[in-house]
């Protein structure tokens, strides 16, 4: 049964679910539209909840271990880069906290987001994971822009950071590219 459909140029990110199941699984499959070939993109071993998909077909995706050791799902979700060609690799594990939501940021195969206070990059290109803000107190509150609901296929060179002063709140300007960090009037 299909669940949900995101669509790219070249690919579609469906997910489905086996019908009737007492423990539905979540899968992520690749469907290329070319030839019609669907092939699956994550694995059974983890539990995908969110997919941002590079510009060569790679993906990150958010996921956690389909069971803990103990039967519980208590293990974190990180975010995991696939591709066909490799072994999925974890870019946050060295994270205290990972970002919910991802933007994907213009120019580059990166995608920015807000964890534990600080703004991290996730270079699909590299395969590594950047804090962008290691250096700025105090912490930053929330991403003012972008925010929920941005179309797919719109990327970011800046980003709007709120932090929370005394009794106001302070706004800044982060540039993607040379990390440089403004504050607004």
């Amino acid at each position: 049964m299909l669940r949900k459909c995101r669509w790219n140029r070249e690919v579609a990110e469906p997910d489905r679910s086996p019908p009737k199941s007492p423990e539905p699984s979540r899968l992520v499959f690749r469907y290329r539209l070319a030839d019609g070939h669907v092939e699956p993109v994550t694995e059974t071993s983890r539990k995908p909840t969110s997919v941002a998909w590079t510009t060569d077909r790679r993906s990150l995706t958010l996921a956690r271990p389909a069971k803990a050791s103990t039967g519980e799902e208590t293990a974190r979700a990180d975010w995991w880069l696939v591709s066909s060609d490799r072994e999925p690799r974890k870019l946050t594990a060295d994270l205290s906290a990972v970002p919910a939501q991802l933007f994907p940021q213009e120019g580059a195969d990166a995608f920015v987001g807000l964890a534990d206070g600080d703004v991290v990059r996730l270079d699909a290109g590299e395969g590594r994971c950047e804090n962008l803000t290691a250096s700025f107190e105090p912490r930053i509150a929330r991403l003012a822009w972008p925010g929920p609901g941005v179309p797919d296929g719109q990327s970011f060179a800046r980003l709007v950071l709120a932090v929370d002063a005394e009794r106001s709140t302070a706004w800044h300007s982060l540039d993607l590219l040379s990390g440089e960090l403004t504050p607004l009037p």
